[in-house]
């Protein structure tokens, strides 16, 4: 391999990355515009919720209360 072969690679490469740089920001851009948080429903057994109003410490508050009674369900049943 010769050296423009090398630098030819190399260069191949970086616009590449560039390229991919580029996409990634403005992907994380267009998301963040968006106010898109994530899911709008949480499915728990046969119900199905709304949580699309809900903060971040709110739902990991629900999180953790559905958690600690599946667990105290599984207790009571064995």
């Amino acid at each position: 391999m010769g050296a423009l072969d090398a630098l030819d690679v190399i260069l191949g490469s970086a616009g590449d990355i560039a390229n991919f740089a580029i996409g990634y920001a403005g992907w994380r851009l267009a998301r963040a515009r968006s106010g898109n948080r994530g899911a709008r429903t949480l499915t728990f057994g046969s119900t199905t919720v709304d949580i699309s109003h809900l903060e971040p410490e709110q739902l990991a508050d629900l999180l953790r209360r559905l958690e600690a009674g599946d667990a105290n369900d599984d207790a009571v049943h064995s």
